[in-house]
């Protein structure tokens, strides 16, 4: 004979111990997405990546050290299954609140800060020595390949603009350092930025993606009188330029074919 499915109700109503074990103790609600560490303490991934993020690696509950990445780590599908039985309701109400604060996650990259400037579609190969960069190196290779290439020595600022860098392959030394190969792609503006505590200056940026507004009406005309401003500039300093050349060299000679003298006297102009 089979057993009678067990019910919601029935499962919320065994017992407090349960209750408990089905509450994170972080936010203290019904425990959504939950992850559990090594140490046993359980809890919801949201409330896991806030606590190890901007604070010492270390359970919240009983402060053994933990260095699990909140964002990518297995649920324990045994807690999903009880908290989702416990009450439907209330878990589906919080997975979607979870799902929607998880999009901006997207947007959150490790920080590389280097004062060489680079653009777009430059491929660059940097060895990674310093134990922060050590450990954006790994955490990369273990996510999404991306992080952020930031111009000056940080922390980056809001406003700022870095380089979205995706890597495209990996070295990793006998001493523990990393050789990454990477593309520089999109241009991002930095949100905000901290620094994550126990990671030796590790610095994390909220980002988005930087595009150019389309200019129209008063802001394309002054643009516009920028551009040609610009341009009469450079051909007066070109024709200034010349003009100094002439004054010491003579004006341009006549090129012979095959004369050396004539190449000599040319090289001046040709540059």
């Amino acid at each position: 004979m089979d057993a009678a499915p067990v019910q919601p109700a029935a499962i919320a109503s065994i017992t407090p111990t349960l209750q408990s074990v089905l509450e994170c103790p972080v936010c203290l609600c019904l425990i959504c997405e939950p992850i559990t560490l090594y140490c046993g303490h359980s809890f919801c991934r949201v409330c896991l990546k806030h606590s190890l993020e901007k604070t010492a690696k270390k359970c919240p509950t009983c402060r053994e050290v933990s260095h699990v990445s909140a964002a990518d780590a297995k649920e324990s599908q045994t807690l999903k299954s009880l908290a989702m039985l416990a009450d439907p309701e209330l878990y589906k109400e919080r997975l979607a609140e979870a799902l929607e604060e998880r999009k901006a996650w997207n947007s959150l990259y490790p920080c590389f800060f280097t004062s060489e400037l680079h653009f777009p579609g430059a491929t660059l190969s940097v060895h990674m020595t310093e134990p922060r960069y050590r450990m954006l190196a790994s955490r990369v290779l273990c996510s999404n390949r991306s992080f952020a290439y930031c111009f000056g020595g940080g922390p980056a600022q809001p406003g700022n603009v870095a380089l979205l860098a995706k890597v495209k392959s990996c070295e990793i030394h006998s001493d523990g350092s990393y050789v990454l190969e990477f593309e520089l792609s999109e241009r991002l503006r930095v949100v905000d930025c901290y620094e994550e505590s126990g990671t030796q200056g590790l610095h994390y940026s909220n980002m988005h993606t930087l595009t150019d507004e389309e200019l129209t009406g008063s802001a394309l005309n002054y643009t516009a009188s920028l551009a040609l401003d610009l341009v009469k500039t450079v051909g007066k300093t070109l024709e200034l330029c010349q003009e100094l050349i002439t004054r010491k060299h003579g004006k341009m000679p006549a090129f012979v074919p095959g004369s050396a003298r004539s190449m000599e006297a040319l090289s001046i102009w040709v540059c």
